[in-house]
Order: structure tokens, then C-alpha cells, then sequence
């Protein structure tokens, strides 16, 4: 067998998807694989096109990533009454659904996927959700996905005893998470840059990094 690395190629990636779905429409991990092509602009010579992602999705049906994915959707995109085309680019006829996004995050936490449990945790830090907005139960949804394994939620975990935002203040345990996950991965620097946003009481806008760290899909 060759020990040389395989090129990455995204337009072979799109002409076997298809292929899949020839066989079957509805096949899960075609659908939910070329919705998160759509929805990162990876389509050859294609923007992104949240709208017809939100189709594969759909028709990955009970597919926990593709109930992640539409639930992260709905919770982003644009108010029902925005008029700006920048701010609608992509996203066409998909309009935000908060209620419908929680409901799908739900869906895909039945089918235990850590990354559902994470967005739902970074959605209950969301300050201009009132409804929703409880440090303790971002907590709770944390917890849940550090102990999947999520790098992020661990990290947030360790955020949160430091604070003693939705738990209980403890720097012994914040410093077990924090010395783990702040030195390890990619995006250490960024999570060092949300950690001060949180520091700072710019929650919102640490949540909004986190969620783009986790590249929500």
C-alpha cells in the first residue's frame, strides 16, 4: 500500500455525493455531506448556498449531524424582515426560526451528537436571546459535550468554574481544564481571545467566536 498522502479535491468530493444520491435520494450521509458543501461555499465554482444545504439536510432526515447543521442554520440566518441583500447572500428564502432551531438541536442531542450539545450551550450564552440565555444550563450543555469529548466545551467548562458563571467558582478546577485545552490544537490563540472576551463580560461576543471555532456543522 502507498504511504502518500491523498490530494484533497473537492470537485471528485461533489461528483461522488451525487453519484451516491443517484442510488438513493435520500441517503444520509450524502445529503448531510453535500449540505455542508453548499453551506461552506465548496461546491466547484459555486458560492455558498444555505438554501439548497437546508434541502440536503432535510432530506438526510434523522441524521443527527444534518439536524445539528439545520439547527445552527435556522439559529443564524437572517430576521424574517431583513431587507439588506448583504446580509441575505446565500441564505435566499431561509429565514431564522429559533424555536425550529432548538427543536432540532434537541433532535440531534437524542442522537447523541456532541457537537448539538455544544451549540446548545453556546445558544443559552446568547445575551440577545432572553428566552434562552441561563449560564447554568449552558453548563449543563457543556458538561455534556466535554464529556464527549468536545475540546471546546471542556475549555468552556474550565471558563466557566474560573468565573463561577452557571457552576460553582473554583480555580483548581478551572485550571485542570484550562492547562489541558489552552496549550492543544489550532485555535488555542482564539480561545485564549474568548477567554478574555468572557473576562471582560463581552459574553455575546464570546459566544459568536466559540461558535465560529467550532465551525457549527
Amino acid at each position: 500500500m502507498g504511504k502518500g498522502k491523498m490530494k484533497r479535491n473537492f470537485a471528485r468530493a461533489y461528483e461522488l455525493f451525487k453519484k451516491a444520491l443517484d442510488i438513493d435520494k435520500k441517503d444520509p450521509t450524502a445529503n448531510y455531506c453535500l449540505g455542508l458543501m453548499y453551506m461552506l461555499g465548496l461546491v466547484p465554482d459555486q458560492e455558498a448556498d444555505i438554501e439548497t444545504a437546508v434541502k440536503h439536510y432535510t432530506r438526510a432526515g434523522d441524521d443527527g449531524r444534518a439536524m445539528n447543521a439545520l439547527g445552527v442554520i435556522y439559529y443564524i440566518a437572517p430576521d424574517p424582515f431583513e431587507m439588506d441583500p448583504a446580509r441575505l447572500l446565500g441564505f435566499k428564502s431561509v429565514r431564522r426560526d429559533r424555536k425550529k432551531s432548538k427543536f432540532l438541536l434537541d433532535k440531534a442531542v437524542e442522537k447523541n451528537n456532541v457537537q448539538a450539545h455544544f451549540n446548545l450551550g453556546a445558544i443559552r450564552l446568547d445575551e440577545t436571546d432572553k428566552d434562552t440565555f441561563s449560564f447554568s444550563k449552558a453548563y449543563d450543555h457543556f458538561k455534556n459535550a466535554a464529556t464527549l469529548g468536545h475540546t471546546l466545551a471542556a475549555y468552556n467548562i474550565g471558563v466557566m468554574h474560573y468565573t463561577g458563571l452557571g457552576t460553582f467558582k473554583s480555580c483548581n478546577v478551572a485550571n485542570a481544564f484550562l492547562k489541558h485545552v489552552v496549550t492543544m490544537g489550532k485555535d488555542s490563540v482564539d480561545m485564549q481571545r474568548a477567554y478574555k472576551l468572557v473576562e471582560k463580560g463581552r459574553y455575546a461576543e464570546a459566544t459568536w467566536l466559540y461558535m465560529e471555532l467550532a465551525e457549527m456543522g
